[in-house]
């Protein structure tokens, strides 16, 4: 959740301006959510510290873990161009999630990347 409402506010107009102009150019939209039920690579960096801050801080508030509505992702079969990736748990960049990128390659022909939007995995530092 982002204090105060006003703040709340002004991110999430900005962030659905941003949203809908993707989605009026027809531009690929995916939606990088975080799987709560998958662990985090043995090799990650922050993988102590998810274990024992933030998963059991999501646990024990699963409301934190609602899309926003006005930017959840457009519903199923409405468009060819918009997904939702389980990213993992641990790992900054969705980008690292396997067979992501291919993903990307493969499925919607994407050869470059503008990375943008709310990085709402963040939050939980500022929250306790």
């Amino acid at each position: 959740m982002i204090h105060p409402v006003e703040e709340k506010d002004r991110v999430v107009n900005t962030a659905n301006a941003l949203l809908e102009t993707a989605r009026e150019s027809s531009a690929t939209v995916v939606h990088c959510v975080m799987d709560m039920n998958a662990q985090p690579a043995e090799t990650s960096k922050t993988r102590q510290r998810w274990e024992s801050s933030y998963k059991p801080l999501a646990v024990s508030a699963l409301e934190r873990l609602e899309f926003i509505a006005e930017l959840a992702p457009a519903t199923k079969g409405s468009s060819a161009k918009e997904s939702v990736v389980a990213r993992l748990p641990g790992c900054v960049s969705a980008m690292k999630t396997p067979g992501f990128v291919s993903s990307l390659r493969e499925k919607y022909g994407v050869e470059s990347v503008v990375i943008c939007g709310l990085i709402s995995s963040e939050i939980w530092r500022y929250r306790n």
